[in-house]
């Protein structure tokens, strides 16, 4: 509950509360810019389950067949989806990477082949497989990548992200200039650190929260300033949407120059040198 409550306290020190119900006054977490403390809360709550095979697979079926008839909706994260999400087999991923030729983007082992292709190696598998279902129903756009999951199935969708989950991502760059809002965030305008969210402890138990390390420069600025010019929208409750909203185009290039990994085009001109 302690979420909840810091989020209660938040509300009434800046004004960001909402009438809702009989509880009364409860706190708008979209207007305070921060991440819904109930679905915190349920991320938390929900980590391991003891639940029926049978059970999951029939509401994951029930799920796909709703998003192959063009019913657009929001993932339903149930203790089932989860212990869904959680069985995917990595050795079965690592076949239908193959077989999709997801590596014509993303590579062999899951970095993607430049900048402005994302890395999917060692990125969180619940986070994985909500960005395939957006894909999938039309919540997040891309013609390349929607037409790749038009035919995947579930299980395809929870294997794929379990090997991608067992790879090992890049490493950030090495910098000696870390920006303020990664480690403070500016409470004049209501953001918190980016490391809040994106650390080690909140990103392992997670669904929505991304590993951002290591990510490909030029594809962590453009996801970024889509979330800022409301391109991209699948994040829950507008999140980042909200957070990119209030950075200046400066501050989205310096994070992303923080967080990624060594730019493909420096690679290159080692080689250059070496040769």
């Amino acid at each position: 509950m302690k979420y909840l409550k810091y989020a209660v306290i938040a509300s009434l020190l800046i004004g960001n509360v909402e009438a809702a119900g009989p509880m009364g006054m409860i706190p708008n977490p979209m207007k305070m810019g921060m991440p819904d403390p109930m679905n915190m809360m349920h991320d938390l709550m929900n980590r391991t389950f003891d639940v029926n095979d049978a059970d999951s697979q029939l509401m994951m079926d029930e799920a796909m067949k709703m998003a192959e008839q063009g019913n657009v909706m929001e993932f339903p994260w149930t203790r089932y989806a989860i212990a869904y999400v959680n069985s995917g087999d990595p050795a079965a991923g690592a076949k239908a990477h193959k077989k999709l030729k997801c590596h014509k983007c993303h590579g062999n082992e899951g970095i993607g082949e430049d900048d402005d292709s994302p890395s999917v190696a060692g990125q969180i598998s619940a986070y994985t497989f909500k960005q395939l279902y957006d894909y999938k129903v039309g919540l997040r756009k891309d013609k390349d990548m929607q037409k790749k999951v038009r035919k995947m199935t579930a299980k395809q969708m929870a294997d794929v992200s379990a090997y991608y989950a067992s790879l090992q991502r890049e490493e950030k760059i090495k910098s000696d200039t870390i920006p303020h809002l990664a480690k403070n965030g500016d409470r004049s305008r209501f953001l918190f650190a980016c490391e809040k969210c994106h650390n080690e402890k909140s990103m392992k138990r997670g669904l929505q929260t991304p590993i951002i390390e290591g990510q490909k420069i030029g594809y962590m600025t453009d996801t970024m300033m889509a979330f800022k010019e409301g391109d991209r929208e699948n994040d829950h409750y507008r999140v980042m949407a909200k957070i990119a909203g209030k950075l200046s185009d400066e501050e989205i290039e310096a994070l992303a120059e923080y967080y990624a990994a060594k730019p493909a085009d420096d690679e290159d001109e080692d080689e250059d040198d070496d040769d």
